[in-house]
């Protein structure tokens, strides 16, 4: 069994890390059905942390739902196993991932229609 510690990081347009916002992190074995790991808010360096475990093959996502400046924005990742080792050298210790997950936003933007009202 692997633990996979899945890091995600929060930024803005310019690369300035987003605090205090909730990201989901997911999984998928197949890459299309994803089931919440759980959910961890941003620190103030816009990053947000959650442990997995798994045996096989796994998909992550991190995902930031959006609010009133930013759109939605997700990323993902993939976990392979190491190929089976040889007896000699397997280990009883599980092993540990690290997997980043970036998520960049994109403001969203706002135009206002103008048009002359006539009396």
């Amino acid at each position: 069994m692997a633990t996979v510690k899945l890091v995600a990081r929060l930024t803005d347009t310019d690369g300035n890390p987003l605090s205090g916002e909730t990201i989901t992190f997911s999984y998928s074995y197949d890459g299309v059905n994803y089931t919440q790991i759980s959910q961890s808010v941003t620190d103030n360096t816009g990053t947000a942390i959650v442990i997995h475990e798994t045996t096989q093959k796994t998909y992550y996502m991190a995902s930031f739902g959006g609010d009133s400046e930013y759109e939605p924005a997700s990323a993902v990742a993939t976990y392979t196993p190491p190929t089976t080792q040889q007896p000699s050298q397997q280990t009883s210790q599980p092993s540990t991932v690290l997997i980043i997950l970036l998520v960049a936003l994109s403001l969203l933007m706002f135009s206002s229609i103008r048009g002359n009202i006539s009396e």
